[in-house]
């Protein structure tokens, strides 16, 4: 037996059973194949296609049987879409591609295909893959993609697809490119008397009727609120630009129906054009700004950026630049206008204002830039340094010259610095740093500009004289809600408003107005300044109406601290005034 077992060769019985083991292995492989969600596949490429093997998923996934495509394997392939066939055969080996195959029902399925490749020789090679269905991955993706590109109310590209579809145009053409910056007129007012509900309702009527006036390769967004962009392409020149604004305007004519009312619509729109050169920031800067100087010029206009609004916008941006380094560097500094007893002409007290000096020694009126402050968020940050200064001036003068306890401070507090202000905290540490008595310094709010209701402006105003510090109300008579003012601030002072002032110069009711004030500020025990006191005439009718402090040109002009000095080293101080309310409010 040992000797017929030799005779037989080494490892015959073994080779058998490793060749059962190998057929085993295969059978089993294939049971697994057909068990797998994804489609397994085989194809031979030479001259000729053929798909060997594809595993039964291709069914589910496809809606073709495996026998089907393993027998049409040239109309298998052409079911690829065209723009996914160069990825497919030059994709990576072992790398993942995205291909679309067309479905047995019509639709597109996305397969993500990894795929190993066999050199056969003779030109020949063997494709070993696996795809797996990605087609709800991939809307996902694209429902995502277009989430973050589109303006969910309006359906239009929002600013970030719109900026960046316009770096593309003008990488593509430099010259020919035009944005359009278009802004709803009064919409502000429907949004406030209609409400936010019937707003949107007209956005998207405006949308659905702008994108109805431009080419198809045109790009309408919504910028933000109630503006919008276009971005206009193969243009010959601007006047093309012009002519489409001129359209967009026209197509908005008609008027809307807005929660059963008849409602006008219009539109400003500024028109930038680039010729070259021009980055897309700039170019949509150039186009907002123009879109302004058709608002300034009346609204329902369109205005082209020219050069003559490059210069404007030039010297804009180098007051800007220079105010940011004013806020960082010091720059604001305070000038004192003195207020005075009209009787004797003595010192009373000052009110600070504020002045900027340039690093060329030139010294600029707010006027010239609290606007663009207010605008860069940055008017709160230079009242502060304001304050600050000022009290440090007023503290120094204090101890050198022994300025008596009722010398009053005005400072005016701005809208954006109010609710800030109000915190206790910052003028007792501010007062403390200083040394300025609390009782010297007034604070001056504006009735017109705090949006605050009454009961809360009192309670902000109640929390500032816990301190110590007195407040007025400044420019007094010019609001609407003066006499609710009056009645429940707790309140020092009131300050007539230059504008009464002036009137009481020439015929008319100013004198019977002025007297109105004074007897209500009477009754309610507080004191009363006029302001823009300019002649003798003026001072002698406030004194018969029974006013006694004031200040103006007629005593001087805003000075710096040293001729403050100056000042109160000339003019006797007055004695102490009473200016509180008699039940101590």
């Amino acid at each position: 037996m040992v000797g017929e077992a030799a005779a037989a060769g080494p490892g015959s019985s073994r080779s058998g059973a490793v060749h059962r083991a190998e057929l085993d292995f295969d059978e089993s492989l294939g049971h697994l194949m057909e068990l797998l969600p994804e489609i397994v596949y085989r194809v031979r490429i030479g001259a000729q296609v053929r798909i060997e093997y594809v595993s039964p998923a291709v069914e589910s996934i496809l809606g073709y049987r495996p026998e089907q495509v393993m027998a049409n394997a040239e109309d298998f392939v052409a079911l690829v879409h065209r723009e996914d066939q160069a990825a497919a055969l030059s994709a990576a080996e072992g790398e993942p591609t995205t291909v679309r195959f067309r479905h047995a029902n019509g639709t597109w399925v996305a397969l993500e295909c990894r795929t190993r490749v066999q050199p056969l020789g003779d030109g020949e090679a063997l494709l070993v893959g696996v795809a797996v269905d990605v087609t709800s991955l991939r809307r996902g993706e694209a429902a995502l993609k277009h989430q973050a590109e589109h303006d969910g109310l309006t359906g239009l590209a929002n600013r970030a697809k719109f900026v960046s579809r316009l770096g593309e145009a003008l990488t593509r053409d430099p010259g020919g490119v035009a944005v359009l910056f278009l802004d709803l007129d009064r919409f502000k007012k429907i949004n406030d008397s209609l409400g936010h509900g019937v707003g949107d309702t007209l956005l998207c009527e405006v949308a659905g009727r702008l994108n109805s006036s431009l080419r198809p390769h045109d790009l309408l967004a919504r910028f933000g609120g109630d503006e919008f962009t276009v971005l206009l392409t193969e243009l010959v020149g601007e006047a093309d630009a012009v002519a489409v604004a001129e359209r967009l305007r026209e197509g908005l004519a008609a008027p809307v129906e807005l929660d059963g009312r008849i409602m006008p619509v219009s539109v400003s729109i500024g028109v930038a054009y680039s010729s070259g050169g021009t980055n897309s920031e700039d170019l949509v800067r150039f186009a907002d700004a123009a879109m302004a100087r058709a608002k300034e010029a009346g609204r329902n206009q369109v205005h082209v950026f020219d050069d003559a609004l490059h210069a404007e916008l030039n010297e804009r941006l180098e007051l800007e630049n220079a105010l940011r380094a004013a806020a960082h560097q010091g720059g604001i500094f305070p000038v004192f206008q003195t207020e005075h007893d009209l009787a004797t002409g003595a010192i009373v007290g000052a009110e600070v204002l504020m002045r900027w000096r340039r690093p060329d020694g030139e010294v600029v009126h707010p006027g010239q830039f609290l606007a663009a402050a207010e605008e860069m968020g940055l008017l709160a940050s230079l009242d502060r340094q304001l304050r600050e200064r000022a009290l440090v001036e007023v503290g120094r003068l204090h101890a050198a010259s022994g300025l008596p306890g009722e010398f009053v401070v005005r400072m005016n507090l701005s809208a954006g610095d109010f609710l800030e202000s109000v915190r206790p905290s910052v003028w007792q540490d501010l007062l403390a740093d200083t040394g300025v008595p609390a009782s010297m310094v007034c604070l001056e709010i504006t009735e017109g500009s705090l949006g605050l209701d009454v009961e809360e402006l009192a309670a902000c105003v109640a929390e500032l004289r816990a301190v110590g510090l007195k407040v007025a109300v400044d420019d007094f008579g010019t609001g609407y809600s003066s006499l609710a003012y009056l009645e429940a601030l707790p309140i020092s002072d009131v300050k007539i408003d230059r504008r009464f002032v002036q009137r009481l110069g020439v015929p008319g009711p100013g004198r019977a107005v002025v007297r109105s004030i004074v007897a209500l500020c009477q009754a309610l025990g507080l004191a009363v300044v006029a302001e823009g006191v300019e002649s003798e005439l003026e001072r002698s009718a406030l004194l018969d109406l029974g006013v006694t402090h004031g200040q103006g040109y007629l005593f001087g002009r805003p000075v710096e601290t040293h001729e403050l000095e100056a000042a109160l080293g000339r003019v006797a101080l007055a004695q102490p005034v009473e200016r509180d309310r008699p039940d101590g409010r």
